[in-house]
């Protein structure tokens, strides 16, 4: 089983339109099972550029004229269920987190019978609220997000459900967070190595990132995970797209194989 996140960097500046063509184009030639995609905002963007990828179920929920949170979920197989589910804690609005505070964030859920499962399996699309400065007030929306996200989860798994949860947590590998969803669920992504040791310090164009959308995409630590409880990772990889790189978070791929049964 094949799974992308991507989180595609939803903002109308450098040259948005093409760079989510990029992101349809990856998706359409690596043939993933499972894509979830986190700052699709705008029904139109939906439209423009990932509305032909048809091999694909489109899962999302919309708006007024938005795509809740920003979420879509891409599947083979078709949707028993899809769930939006807002978050109790929005951003401040008195903060840069003012712009989440008005979209909305939350998670979305989708259930498919998985024929390599034999059984239904649950995808739950994630973009939580960014800490943009270490103030307490911003911190502890992000907790309170991420507690109603644990408590959900583990509601789900105490139930015996199969779990993929994956997308922009916006916490960090060695935080209180990361830690409480890793003993909850199997982190596929922990073999990765650094995101600085991947992309490099430097600000000049290195064999990975292409500069001309984006000068230092996901400069720092790793944001983006994917969790889950129906087998093992047999490889993880950050995406490199077919040309420019388009987004401000590197893509991460996982191939899972599913336990015996």
């Amino acid at each position: 089983m094949k799974i992308l996140t991507q989180n595609c960097w939803g903002v109308p500046i450098r040259n948005r339109r093409r760079r989510f063509d990029i992101i349809a184009e990856t998706i359409e030639n690596r043939h993933y099972d499972i894509v979830c995609l986190q700052e699709i905002f705008l029904r139109r963007w939906h439209s423009q550029s990932f509305h032909r990828l048809d091999e694909y179920n489109h899962s999302y929920q919309e708006g007024f004229i938005s795509l809740k949170s920003g979420l879509l979920t891409l599947t083979k197989q078709t949707p028993k269920e899809v769930t939006f589910h807002r978050y109790q804690a929005q951003g401040n609005l008195f903060s840069q987190q003012v712009t989440d505070a008005i979209l909305g964030k939350g998670f979305l859920e989708t259930i498919i019978e998985h024929e390599e499962l034999h059984e239904d399996l649950t995808i739950i699309n994630v973009h939580n609220v960014f800490v943009y400065q270490p103030r307490h007030d911003q911190e502890m929306h992000l907790l309170a997000q991420s507690e109603q996200l644990f408590e959900y989860v583990k509601k789900k798994i105490e139930k015996g459900r199969k779990i993929i949860l994956a997308g922009d947590f916006n916490f960090e590998r060695e935080s209180m967070p990361y830690y409480a969803f890793a003993n909850l669920l199997e982190d596929m992504t922990s073999s990765l190595e650094s995101l600085l040791d991947f992309i490099g310090n430097s600000e000049e164009e290195t064999q990975h990132i292409h500069r001309e959308f984006v000068k230092h995409p996901a400069k720092g630590n790793q944001l983006d995970f994917v969790f889950s409880n129906i087998g093992k990772t047999k490889k993880s990889q950050y995406v490199t797209h077919i040309s420019q790189y388009p987004s401000d978070h590197l893509g991460i791929s996982v191939k899972i194989e599913a336990d015996d049964r």
